[in-house]
């Protein structure tokens, strides 16, 4: 009877697949109810498909007893389903446990720290990320000093200094500043409180260092980073630091970009490659070491498998318990377990065990970066890896060559959407880039990594870090190359997780699928062809006519204005409004307009410009100082206050000394003033006397008498209550669409 059962399972699943797969459907169930609101927003749909979702549930149950009682199924066509009852089972448990452990963090990102206190901050800096005017901080053990009591908040806190600070990681600051609670507004900001960085600072002054770093992980990664900065160049010091801890914030951001466009930046995180790699040599040191032992091959081996544990517990508490190196090392322990326990090793469920663990404990860990793409990259690897590998290998093309062609196509084809939805953009050199650049790091990296060890402990021998220091001299120049390759970049609007979905489906079928080559073909080609259709169509730009598109987030405000075809972007958006951009499916910017802080952010101009094709950049005329536009080619640059674009004309609005206020929008069918201005302290008692009239719309961001400056207007938009054209209330001022004219 067994046997018969046996042979009905459609797919030759993993238990703790099943549960991984459960637990990630279920904090993304909480995230849309608690956060993105998608649920609460449509509360009928959501009983309805609950409760079909649990009257279906009921019905396998009640068959599967009747199966088990009578062995006869109540309807044959369910006969699949019920055989395979107790896969369906593990997999609601898990999506009911995951709802349970991701409610209490994303209740608490919806409902917001309401927190916003002025005073002194006291806090330990986790990491420093180097900027060109500055850098960004995290801090830990946050405690603000107000006048009447002091205050510890629960959770990180960034604040970004300009002039960068000598501060080293586990040092103890205090500064004057204002801090406020970070709130949850959009799937850019989770990533916040993945790391549990719950609260921004505003800087004021007096910053000073109260205790030097003190703390065992500060010290031994400080130390390293002096020993590597004294015995080899600047920049190949902060590099080699990075490739080992996985900390880019000080590499230069030339290598960083280089790395990136060659499509090897994961060199520079801490991953399952560089894990692997020392494992194996500490291992080796470790079985050597044991050899000289006199102990039972079974206790050497729980020894063995023992210190390695240890050793990646320690390196992964150095990393701060990255997810890629805790996921490689359980990953590491799990396999020596089966190899020490006389088990057969199963790859798939070693990594779902993997993901269990770290979403257990921090489950949030589901929408950060390093989570999806160290995940994705494993899951090519067991899933797509040997099938395609095997099938070059019968075309009589050798088996490594074919290993590391197909391991690279197959990683990258997986990791796509999420990079294109993380950056905009995805690099095709990277295919080429690493089969060729890998190997280099293969050696380059365990020599670094031992070196380091052996000079940390007998200083006298810095010297020889000078061959790693060439080695790495020579990988940058190999990536140098790839980087200079034009059209090595391809960039794109959002891709649609369906089609990530797809692509993981299309995976599993073609790996685990039970059934015969007809058809799983059959069902790969129907996949492939829906996932495709979704590629292209969640890809595809809108089309706007008279439209403006507001994003208020962080105390700023990013303006789009979409006249007669013509898109024009008011600011230079920050890398959270760059994603509204793409949620818009706006795919070009004819023309930007900038001011004196936008001009400052050179290199951030320049990238914008050439991602969206701007045409046309606008100086406001109000900017002091400035009077020579940036030179780029192809692109025509005018000073002005008061301009038109088509039939609408734009201005600048300004009190007597010059100061920003706002911008209007004027034409025949309508008329928008939009104060911003007021976001860095602008008084509005002079608007009304320059600027007075009826508009029809006005966009503020606070709880401002119009009329008493002589304002009037036929809708008041606030950014904290927005409503579009259709009077539909955006939560937390995300998004403002307003169709004007026609």
């Amino acid at each position: 009877m067994e046997m018969s059962v046996q042979k009905k399972r459609i797919f030759n699943l993993r238990k703790p697949f099943l549960c991984f797969v459960g637990f990630v459907v279920g904090i993304i169930l909480s995230y849309n109810f608690f956060v993105s609101n998608v649920l609460r927003e449509f509360p009928i749909v959501s009983v309805v498909t609950l409760s079909l979702l649990l009257l279906v549930f009921i019905i396998l149950t009640l068959c599967f007893v009747y199966y088990k009682r009578t062995g006869k199924y109540v309807i044959g066509f369910i006969s699949r389903l019920v055989s395979n009852y107790i896969f369906i089972l593990i997999f609601v448990i898990s999506i009911l446990i995951g709802v349970g452990v991701s409610a209490i963090p994303l209740t608490k990102i919806s409902g917001g720290l309401d927190v916003n206190k002025s005073g002194v901050i006291e806090a330990e800096v986790q990491s420093i990320t180097e900027y060109e005017y500055g850098c960004n901080i995290v801090l830990d053990n946050v405690v603000v000093v107000t006048d009447d009591k002091m205050v510890s908040l629960d959770g990180k806190a960034s604040v970004y200094i300009t002039n960068s600070p000598l501060l080293m990681v586990g040092d103890v600051i205090s500064f004057d500043g204002i801090i406020s609670s970070n709130n949850i507004t959009d799937s850019d900001d989770i990533d916040r409180f993945v790391n549990n960085v719950g609260y921004t600072i505003k800087y004021s002054n007096n910053l000073q260092i109260i205790e030097n770093s003190n703390s065992i992980r500060g010290f031994i990664l400080n130390n390293i980073l002096s020993i590597l900065r004294n015995n080899m160049s600047q920049n190949n010091a902060l590099l080699s630091y990075g490739m080992l801890f996985g900390d880019k914030s000080a590499i230069p951001e030339e290598v960083t970009e280089a790395f990136s466009t060659s499509g090897v930046l994961h060199l520079l995180a801490v991953s399952g490659l560089h894990v692997g790699i020392i494992s194996a040599g500490v291992f080796a040191v470790i079985n050597l070491v044991m050899k000289k032992i006199k102990l039972k091959r079974k206790t050497k081996q729980i020894i063995s498998i023992s210190l390695l544990s240890i050793f990646l517990l320690f390196y992964a508490w150095l990393c701060y318990f990255s997810v890629s190196v805790c996921r490689a090392s359980i990953m590491i322990i799990v396999y020596l377990l089966a190899r020490g326990f006389g088990k057969k090793y199963d790859a798939l469920n070693s990594l779902s065990i993997a993901g269990l663990i770290i979403l257990l404990i921090s489950p949030l860990s589901i929408f950060s970066l390093g989570f999806q793409l160290s995940f994705l990259c494993i899951f090519a690897i067991i899933t797509l890896v040997p099938v395609l590998t095997n099938s070059l290998v019968r075309l009589h093309i050798p088996k490594s060559i074919s290993a590391t062609f197909v391991t690279s196509v197959c990683i990258n084809i997986l990791i796509l959407p999420v990079l294109i939805n993380a950056f905009g953009e995805a690099s095709f050199v990277t295919i080429i880039s690493n089969i060729l650049v890998i190997p280099m790091f293969s050696f380059i990296f365990p020599l670094l990594f031992f070196i380091t060890i052996l000079v940390a402990l007998l200083p006298f021998m810095g010297f020889a870090l000078a061959v790693p220091d060439i080695l790495l001299q020579v990988l940058k120049f190999v990536i140098d190359l790839f980087a200079s390759i034009p059209l090595g970049v391809v960039r794109s609007l959002e891709i649609s997780y369906f089609v990530l979905g797809g692509i993981l489906l299309l995976s599993f079928v073609i790996k685990y699928f039970m059934s015969r080559p007809a058809v799983r073909g059959l069902v790969v080609s129907i996949i492939f062809v829906m996932t495709l259709v979704a590629g292209i169509t969640s890809s595809m730009p809108n089309v706007y006519s008279n439209t403006l598109l507001m994003k208020y987030k962080y105390q700023d405000l990013y303006t789009i204005f979409v006249i007669d075809g013509k898109v024009v972007s008011f600011g230079l958006p920050d890398k959270y409004s760059i994603s509204f951009t793409r949620d818009m499916r706006i795919s070009n910017v004819d023309v930007l307009v900038i001011s004196d802080y936008d001009f400052n952010r050179k290199s951030d101009l320049v990238e914008f410009v050439e991602r969206y094709g701007v045409e046309e950049i606008y100086y406001s005329a109000t900017m002091v100082g400035y009077d020579t536009a940036l030179e780029l080619d192809g692109v025509n640059s005018y000073f002005v206050e008061d301009y038109n674009i088509g039939k609408v004309n734009v201005k600048y609005l300004k009190n007597y000394v010059g100061k920003y206020l706002g911008k209007s929008f004027v034409c025949d069918d309508y008329s928008v003033m939009i104060l911003d201005g007021v976001l860095k302290g602008a008084d509005y008692s002079f608007i009304g006397s320059e600027y007075p009239g009826l508009y029809d719309y006005v966009v503020l961001d606070s709880d401002v008498d119009l009329n008493a400056y002589n304002i009037t207007a036929r809708k008041v938009i606030r950014y904290e209550d927005v409503v579009d054209n259709s009077d539909i209330v955006l939560n937390n001022l995300s998004y403002c669409d307003i169709t004007l004219g026609g």
